[in-house]
């Protein structure tokens, strides 16, 4: 019975909602369609300055995951625990909205494929996110070793049209595939960015 609560209203805006015990990262954007049992958790993004697609791209990133082996629970299966209170503790930078963007486009690229069945595609924009993601955090480690790839991905994606048709959605996001695969910056960072030391350890 929610009638007594407090964020009963909530409920109709966007969340982020996973699951508690899964091996790999599991959080997804809902809105309103979704209802979180006993074994899932949802959050609710009050900060206007953060964008949820971004804050998702985070918590779905090869370094949240890494950092949430280091305080979760973990069970038997090698599954962890995803507890809020662990959740809560991932550092995530607060960058400005406008270095977000890329971010939220490539979540809008991997939602539309993975809906889609474009694997391929969905595997390199998760890869490309996680690389920007080390360039939150190890910006300097990343241009010494010309690995750093954010600012060319932001010269490439460009958002989702609202009244785009789906085929040339698909037709867009292969080209924007297509260029991701033949560019020498993004393709030497995602090749070479594990062997700078303090990515190899993640």
């Amino acid at each position: 019975d929610l009638r007594g609560c407090t964020f009963y209203d909530l409920f109709d805006r966007e969340i982020i909602v996973w699951s508690d015990i899964v091996k790999l990262p599991s959080f997804a954007l809902t809105k309103g369609d979704v209802q979180v049992d006993t074994s899932a958790y949802f959050l609710f993004n009050e900060d206007e300055k953060i964008n949820n697609k971004y804050l998702l791209a985070f918590l779905n990133s090869t370094l949240s995951f890494y950092y949430m082996k280091l305080i979760a629970s973990v069970l038997g299966s090698g599954a962890l625990r995803w507890k809020k209170l662990f959740v809560e503790q991932i550092p995530i930078p607060k960058i400005d909205k406008e270095e977000q963007k890329p971010f939220e486009i490539l979540v809008d690229y991997i939602m539309f494929s993975k809906e889609n069945n474009m694997i391929n595609e969905a595997f390199l924009f998760e890869a490309i996110i996680d690389n920007m993601v080390f360039d939150l955090y190890f910006e300097e480690d990343m241009k010494k070793a010309d690995c750093f790839l954010s600012s060319r991905v932001k010269e490439i994606v460009k958002p989702l049209g609202k009244y785009d048709t789906d085929e040339f959605k698909k037709n867009f996001i292969k080209i924007i595939y297509d260029i991701f695969k033949e560019d020498k910056t993004v393709q030497r960072s995602l090749i070479f960015s594990r062997n700078i030391e303090v990515v190899s350890i993640i």
